[in-house]
């Protein structure tokens, strides 16, 4: 079976032409380059208050552990090279995305060594935050990884990433499976730190099944070469999914993201909601799609975008799909400016120019916080101060 996935992402890659060779797929690394960088985006390597931890820097795998009261209750996190040698662990594998989806799973497939196997066994309710950081400490280094990430029935988790690179320019290729089980639900938090030069290639396929839940957070924070993603999350019967993004353009950047939920069955309902913030040169396209596939569906869009320059672009698309009558599907868009008045009333109350717009920026991004559980919150809380910082300076 291996070997089919293998040939099928040869076939693609060679029919996209796509090469890969000027980037090294085989270097490895310590951490004590990336300690800071990693800690920059709220993670916290020596954190004690975590289920599990994973750390990979370029392609060595430099911490793996879980606790040992998780592991008593049948908790696994394991390298996923280890997993597909177990029969049980290999059928999630490419399940939720083809192999040939595009010429980037299919990179993955070929140029992959690494990645988190991940499995939370029926009714288990992980307490603490698991964590996933992957990072790239120099120019030069191709990273492809695969994880697969499956909450069984009932069961709960959460899970802190962070992916960056230290300098240069470097490919990041990322596929993530994700399973949701009946009435499971996972909170999967994921922040962006790149350099100016990499270019980032994330390929993320999520099923979620009866009356399961998910709730994702994606944030972006630094500027990047290239970045172009649009995870598919496929909603089973009464499933539900929310999806919130924050994108912070810098410099050059180019962002091409989104997400695409599909309510495949009757009672799902799902809702995207992205806050982007264009500055410099940068250009972000926003790219939302809900698709009603059953009858009694609902789904509900929100993108909006401020734009701090006249040089920076913003592009919204919206898409809404039904193919059955009774889908309730609705969506708001909108790109602006800062108002004159908002910075003037705060110029009034003592804040300089800099200040002011960094406390607009704050409120335009504070959204969905009420979703996550309170010791989560405060994470969050940070990155977005962190974020408004970022955007006026």
């Amino acid at each position: 079976m291996m070997d089919i996935y293998k040939k099928r992402a040869q076939k693609l890659l060679k029919e996209k032409g796509l090469s890969l060779e000027d980037f090294d797929f085989e270097k490895t690394s310590s951490v004590k380059a990336s300690t800071r960088l990693i800690e920059g985006l709220g993670v916290k390597i020596e954190e004690r208050k975590v289920g599990g931890s994973y750390l990979q820097v370029d392609n060595n795998v430099i911490r793996l552990a879980v606790a040992k009261e998780l592991q008593r209750k049948g908790v696994i996190l394991m390298d996923l090279s280890d997993a597909l040698k177990n029969p049980a662990f290999r059928k999630f594998y490419w399940q939720a995305l083809p192999v040939d989806h595009d010429e980037y799973t299919a990179a993955a497939e070929l140029y992959g060594r690494h990645g988190v196997f991940l499995y939370v066994p029926k009714g288990v309710k992980v307490e603490f935050p698991l964590q996933a950081c992957f990072l790239i400490s120099s120019s030069g280094v191709g990273q492809a990884v695969h994880n697969v990430i499956v909450v069984d029935d009932y069961a709960d988790l959460t899970i802190n990433t962070a992916c960056a690179a230290l300098r240069g320019e470097v490919i990041h290729i990322g596929v993530t499976e994700m399973y949701i089980g009946k009435k499971a639900s996972l909170t999967y938090i994921m922040v962006h730190g790149w350099s100016s030069e990499s270019q980032v290639r994330p390929r993320t396929g999520v099923v979620v099944n009866e009356g399961g839940n998910l709730v994702s957070y994606y944030v972006n924070m630094k500027p990047v070469r290239f970045i172009e993603a649009t995870p598919r999350i496929i909603l089973k019967r009464n499933a539900k999914a929310y999806y919130s993004s924050v994108i912070v353009g810098r410099d050059a950047s180019f962002m091409d993201l989104g997400v695409d939920i599909i309510l495949e069955e009757e009672g799902a309902s799902g809702e995207i909601v992205s806050r982007s913030i264009a500055r410099d040169e940068s250009r972000i396209v926003m790219r939302g799609y809900l698709r009603g596939h059953s009858e009694g569906v609902r789904g509900h869009l929100e993108c909006k975008g401020l734009q701090l320059s006249n040089k920076a672009l913003i592009r919204a698309i919206p898409v809404l799909e039904s193919k059955k009558p009774g889908a309730v599907l609705t969506h708001e868009a909108a790109i602006g400016r800062i108002s004159d008045e908002e910075l003037y009333y705060l110029m009034t109350k003592g804040f300089d120019e800099e200040e002011a717009i960094s406390i607009i920026v704050r409120g335009f991004i504070d959204v969905g916080l009420e979703k996550l559980p309170k010791a989560l919150r405060v994470q969050l809380e940070s990155i977005y101060d962190l974020v408004a910082r970022m955007a006026t300076g």
